[in-house]
């Protein structure tokens, strides 16, 4: 049975050092970083040797090197990838088990220039530092359980809902979403449905309903400037939407939440 990465998650880390590590000139090369994990995105083929295990490295393949443990890499060329050493509290207890190395899919470009971001923050902005590779290890943890799927979005639903969020006040279609996002509406329809258990339409309704139904609530905007936030401007229509949707007229869940209208 291969070894396992067992990581907090609820726990944001301390980022003790981040960088690019560029190798190639040795065939072989050992590490051992005592007291932190390492995170690790690779673009490179190339082989790891990690707790009498044998790991085979890919562009694209993304692993946790455990504390004080000896890693050693075996690379055909010039090799370059990122990496984050991450140290936990003493007593921080693991809420997550996933391989030590896997496919990190086409997040893997992604979650490289966020590493990045970590490399250029970590010695003039720790802080910012450590929640960007925090971020990351989230990402990356929840991709690596859930097979390279990372449990969550995949690069279009997330420029899908995106794109909603960003244009709601507009009222694009289904049609006009996908177009905006390069695929046709059945085919983000169903990659939509599959991550999130909401369909295109079905999604572009659910963020209207929640911005509507928080803009009714908690601003002080005119029921005619919340129709119009969610793309909705003609007051009919609006009504119908916010009864059908919420159960009662815009007024009333105004009234409901001490709201005056302006």
């Amino acid at each position: 049975m291969k070894p396992i990465a067992a990581l907090p998650l609820s726990v944001r880390p301390e980022v003790t050092l981040a960088g690019h590590s560029r190798h190639g000139d040795r065939r072989r090369e050992t590490f051992r970083v005592p007291g932190a994990w390492g995170m690790h995105i690779y673009r490179y083929h190339g082989e790891l040797l990690l707790e009498g295990q044998h790991f085979t490295l890919f562009p694209g393949a993304a692993g946790f090197t455990p504390p004080g443990v000896p890693a050693t890499y075996l690379f055909q060329g010039r090799s370059e990838h990122v990496f984050v050493h991450l140290r936990w509290p003493a007593g921080t207890a693991p809420e997550i088990r996933c391989p030590l190395v896997f496919d990190a899919g086409t997040a893997a470009g992604r979650l490289w220039d966020q590493i990045d971001e970590a490399i250029s923050w970590q010695h003039h902005d720790s802080l910012r530092a450590s929640v960007r590779a925090w971020d990351v290890l989230l990402s990356l943890s929840r991709r690596a359980v859930a097979g390279g799927t990372e449990g969550a979005l995949s690069d279009l639903s997330a420029e899908a809902l995106r794109t909603i969020e960003r244009h709601l006040d507009q009222g694009l279609s289904a049609t006009e979403v996908a177009l905006r996002c390069g695929v046709s509406p059945p085919h983000l329809s169903r990659v939509l449905r599959a991550e999130t258990g909401r369909g295109l339409r079905a999604t572009i309704q659910h963020r209207r309903r929640e911005r509507a139904a928080n803009l009714l609530r908690t601003s002080s905007l005119s029921i005619k400037e919340v129709a119009a936030s969610v793309g909705l401007t003609d007051p009919q229509q609006f009504n119908k939407f916010v009864r059908r949707e919420l159960g009662l007229a815009p007024r009333e869940l105004r009234r409901q939440a001490g709201i005056l209208e302006p």
